[in-house]
C-alpha cells in the first residue's frame, strides 16, 4: 500500500511541475477573458489550500497519502463539505493553469492529473478507514471532492 501511495504521490508532483514549466503566466490584464477566468480559478486554489491547512493545523500534515503517526481526523474548515479539499484544490490550479495559457503539455498534464488524484485519494481513503473509527461516518456525510456532487 505505502509503494502505491508514493507513485500516486511522484505523479502527481511531475504532473504538476509540467503544468508549471509547460506555458506562460501571462497577467489578466493583457490577457484574454480565458485567462482572467484562469487566473480567478488559481486564485481560488490557493485560498482553498490556505483554507484547508488552517483546519489541519491541530493534525500533521504530509505530502503522501500516508497517515502519519499522531496525526488527528479533520472534519472542520473544507473538511466538513469534501473529504480531500488539497485535492480537489489541485484540480482547480490545473484547471486554471490551462486556461492561462492552454499549450499541449498543460492540457494533458490536466488532463492525466484527475485519475492520477483518484488513484491517490482512493488509497488515501483506504489508509484513513484503518487509522480512524469516525472516518467510515464521514465518507457517508461528505464527497470527496465536489460538495454535493462527488
Amino acid at each position: 500500500m505505502k509503494r502505491r501511495a508514493y507513485a500516486w504521490t511522484l505523479l502527481q508532483y511531475a504532473l504538476l511541475v509540467a503544468l508549471v514549466v509547460g506555458g506562460r503566466f501571462p497577467f489578466p490584464s493583457t490577457g484574454s477573458l480565458l485567462s482572467i477566468v484562469g487566473w480567478g480559478a488559481v486564485t481560488g486554489a490557493g485560498t482553498l489550500t490556505l483554507w484547508a491547512l488552517w483546519a489541519f493545523r491541530a493534525s500533521r500534515l504530509n505530502l503522501t497519502p500516508i497517515v502519519p503517526d499522531g496525526a488527528t481526523h479533520v472534519t472542520t474548515g473544507p473538511y466538513r463539505w469534501v473529504r480531500h479539499p488539497m485535492y480537489a484544490a489541485v484540480l482547480l490550479l490545473a484547471a486554471g493553469l490551462t486556461a492561462i495559457d492552454p499549450s499541449w503539455l498543460r492540457m494533458i498534464a490536466a488532463v492525466c492529473l484527475v485519475p492520477a488524484l483518484v488513484g491517490k485519494l482512493t488509497v488515501e481513503e483506504a489508509l484513513l478507514l484503518r487509522s480512524y473509527p469516525t472516518y467510515a461516518h464521514h465518507t457517508g456525510s461528505t464527497k470527496r471532492l465536489i460538495p454535493g456532487i462527488w
